[in-house]
């Protein structure tokens, strides 16, 4: 509630179209409606029902991922029962019934799971993680019981992580990465990730001040690796010898055309 009072008396600026939406609001026309007062673990499931029901323009997704909290213990029972009284309201199939049954599914997992005390003080800890291979789309997922888990496992950063995930990427070209069960009629939004132009093979020549070839490397990386610097530091020298480049040969074009 507090960022929703800086975002719309202007005392900080929106960082997305939701909280731009917000900040055309003034505070003076925003109401409050407590809809269910509910426990930690039923909180995200009310807010998905909330939001499928109201569909609120500044969730353009429309969804909530699911976070399952080991310290929760046994009481994942009594959401699920909760859970399963909400899908009797939709129709099966539709995108309400859809989305909470994805909650359902993952609590019902988490339920099963056993947690270490590792898991309670991972910071990472409320997501599970999981792991599907699509050439057996029948095959029951790899489920890791948090991210740090999931990050020793498929010996990946956080980053690559969130990557593979929010962009629906194919992890090692037969994986898909979840937050959340995905079923296999899911499989062919995911696709191979494009390759960066930090990974991108490039033959990359370095010239003396005599305009000599000293030496040629393969790659990017291999040159980072040679001059013991950032491969972005090298990124950034050979793009902007490039932008120079194109400007030095606009501006002799300019000349030429002015001397004839």
């Amino acid at each position: 509630m507090e960022e929703y009072n800086k975002l719309t008396k202007g005392l900080r600026n929106p960082h997305s179209s939701g909280e731009l939406e917000i900040s055309k609001t003034p505070s003076s026309k925003w109401g409050l409606e407590f809809i269910y007062i509910t426990p930690p673990q039923l909180s995200l499931v009310y807010e998905q029902y909330a939001i499928i029901m109201f569909e609120p323009t500044i969730n353009s997704y429309l969804k909530v991922i699911p976070r399952v909290n080991p310290q929760w213990g046994n009481n994942l029972n009594n959401a699920i029962f909760v859970i399963e009284k909400l899908l009797s309201l939709f129709t099966v199939g539709s995108k309400g019934y859809n989305r909470l049954n994805v909650f359902l599914q993952t609590f019902k997992t988490a339920n099963n799971l056993k947690f270490e005390e590792q898991d309670i003080d991972n910071r990472y800890y409320c997501f599970l993680v999981f792991v599907y291979d699509i050439y057996s789309p029948n095959k029951e997922p790899v489920i890791y019981s948090s991210i740090n888990r999931a990050l020793k496992g498929l010996q990946i950063s956080y980053g690559i992580l969130l990557s593979y995930v929010n962009n629906n990427y194919i992890y090692k070209s037969k994986y898909i990465l979840s937050f959340e069960p995905v079923t296999k009629d899911d499989f062919e939004k995911y696709t191979e990730k494009p390759l960066g132009d930090n990974l991108l093979r490039k033959h990359i020549a370095v010239y003396n001040l005599d305009n000599e070839i000293v030496i040629e490397f393969k790659s990017g990386r291999e040159m980072a690796k040679y001059f013991k610097i950032d491969g972005k530091v090298g990124r950034a020298a050979i793009a902007f010898f490039v932008v120079c480049s194109l400007i030095y040969r606009f501006l002799i074009g300019i000349k030429d055309k002015t001397i004839a």
